[in-house]
């Protein structure tokens, strides 16, 4: 039998190369004393959860010969059906974005142990994406128990100028033993974005200009101190980012979300990098509950840098 064993049934079989020997098992806790009795293959006992036993077999020939005793140990280990989270899907930082395709992380978890430590006993997952509701197809994963996952997914402008994408995860565990869990749908959502060019709402000095690589080909830039940019109005999210620009010109910028300053961005690199995103947070409540976000220019800057600007480039969303 396998160790760990899954079940509480220990059964065993055996053999013995006279004809017509006679036999004596014992099982008893590994730490314990042998108990032998008579036996007759094959023979099987009942066993405890958590537990390690050792199992001996004698056999006698009819010349009253007796073998030495053979043993196996094993664990017993009565796991439950693996079972696997939700996705949880969010904007990702540290990426560049496109009206093409925004940066996003999906991780979720699984276990197949009453302890519920993940991944524990899992031998794999399966992941899944369904676009527009035309049916879920496989994502491959860098490894079989992978819990997360970087994904570039196509966003939707708010202003309507293309067709809404949607999307939905769902995930399968498979433990060690090969039992599958059912799926867990995550919900569907969308990557709505508010591009500098459309319903964003700008105070202090601010220009335009177009900017190649920039997320929709333009961005607003100031070096004026305490200039904001924000959208022009509150939106639903569960996952929110801010793309700017980063260049050896690049200064500092202060992020305020739903009135609260949460973040210090340094835009210095020593080249110039567009369509950055450079802060992202998933800790938004889910609709109903609408957010803001606001950008500040500070006018300081990486010591390194030879200027003060920011930019302003677009707001992602996930909701």
């Amino acid at each position: 039998m396998a160790s760990p064993s899954s079940t509480a049934t220990a059964p065993f079989a055996f053999t013995a190369n006279k004809v017509g020997s006679t036999f004596q098992c014992s099982l008893v806790l590994q730490t314990a004393a042998d108990t032998f009795a008579s036996c007759t293959p094959p023979t099987s006992y009942t066993t405890a959860d958590g537990q390690t036993y050792r199992f001996a077999v004698i056999g006698t020939d009819t010349a009253d010969h007796a073998s030495a005793p053979m043993t196996y140990t094993f664990t017993v280990s009565l796991l439950p059906p693996p079972t696997a989270s939700i996705p949880a899907v969010t904007l990702a930082s540290g990426k560049t974005a496109s009206t093409s395709g925004v940066p996003v992380n999906i991780s979720w978890t699984g276990t197949a142990c009453p302890s519920g430590v993940t991944n524990c006993n899992i031998a794999s997952y399966h992941l899944q994406e369904n676009v527009n509701n035309v049916g879920f197809v496989d994502v491959g994963l860098a490894s079989p128990t992978a819990t997360s996952i970087a994904r570039t997914l196509k966003p939707t402008a708010v202003n309507n100028s293309t067709p809404i994408t949607t999307y939905i995860y769902r995930v399968q565990a498979t433990d060690k033993a090969g039992n599958v869990s059912a799926f867990a749908v995550g919900p569907q959502f969308t990557l709505p974005d508010i591009d500098n060019s459309f319903n964003t709402s700008f105070n202090g000095s601010w220009s335009g200009t177009n900017l190649a690589g920039a997320f929709g080909g333009s961005v607003q830039f100031s070096s004026t101190t305490s200039a904001a940019a924000q959208p022009a109005n509150a939106f639903s999210a569960t996952s929110v980012a801010f793309v700017s620009t980063l260049g050896p010109d690049r200064g500092k910028a202060q992020i305020t979300l739903d009135g609260v300053i949460v973040a210090t961005v340094d835009l210095y690199a020593p080249t110039l990098q567009p369509a950055q995103v450079v802060w992202s947070s998933s800790a938004l409540k889910p609709a109903p509950a609408t957010h803001t976000l606001k950008v500040t220019v500070l006018g300081t800057k990486n010591a390194a840098s030879t200027g003060q600007r920011v930019d302003y480039d677009a707001v992602l969303t996930l909701k």
